[in-house]
């Protein structure tokens, strides 16, 4: 009810007229723990643990993962950057996360990145079954050109599955990394996302 009417409110004056309260009650559905969630983010470095310590009913680890996603861009919106700038490997997790958490598709994404380590654009190039989805070589190197971006990184989910790359994981990410390296394109990080975390070529030292 109370969410709805925030919704109806916001759709009418406008989605910046809502404060961080009315903002986490659509979130969450309920008013009681919007406000723990406000309390919580306001005090506390926002972690998927510390999310899921706080006992909110519906706050599983895929739901966690979101938050955590949306609080880390919301405060580098809040902050005055046009784009996300990617300071650490985690940054890059924490952009795909938002889009990649709680799938029962597989989904490839792509994320362009300028000369700064901003984010410039994030964008779905393929999506496939349960457990499979295309990873086009050539749309990626596409993608980069036209948008005149220096550097990539691409993510896609295991939907229930383990964070460990599969063999066609590794061949595409080392397919990737070789028409990069022709077309002088910094190829950052390949993650994938998964119910038990995260996984990063790049930390892995594997790009």
């Amino acid at each position: 009810m109370i969410k709805g009417l925030l919704c109806e409110s916001a759709e009418k004056y406008g989605w910046n007229n809502l404060d961080d309260l009315e903002l986490l009650t659509i979130v969450t559905g309920n008013p009681e723990s919007a406000v723990v969630l406000r309390d919580y983010l306001s005090t506390n470095t926002c972690t998927v643990e510390g999310l899921l310590g706080l006992g909110i009913e519906g706050m599983g680890r895929a739901t966690a993962m979101k938050m955590k996603a949306f609080h880390a861009l919301l405060t580098s919106k809040r902050g005055g950057q046009v784009h996300v700038e990617v300071k650490r490997r985690a940054d890059i997790y924490d952009a795909f996360a938002l889009y990649l958490t709680g799938l029962e598709e597989e989904q490839v994404w792509l994320m362009l990145l300028d000369t700064s380590a901003n984010i410039k654009k994030m964008m779905m190039i393929s999506k496939g079954s349960f457990d499979q989805a295309l990873i086009d070589v050539r749309i990626i190197i596409k993608k980069a050109l036209e948008a005149n971006c220096p550097a990539i990184a691409i993510a896609h989910n295991h939907p229930g599955g383990s964070k460990k790359p599969s063999e066609m994981d590794i061949k595409s990410t080392e397919e990737i990394k070789r028409c990069c390296q022709l077309m002088r394109l910094r190829f950052v990080d390949h993650i994938i996302v998964a119910d038990d975390g995260y996984y990063s070529f790049s930390d892995d030292e594997k790009i």
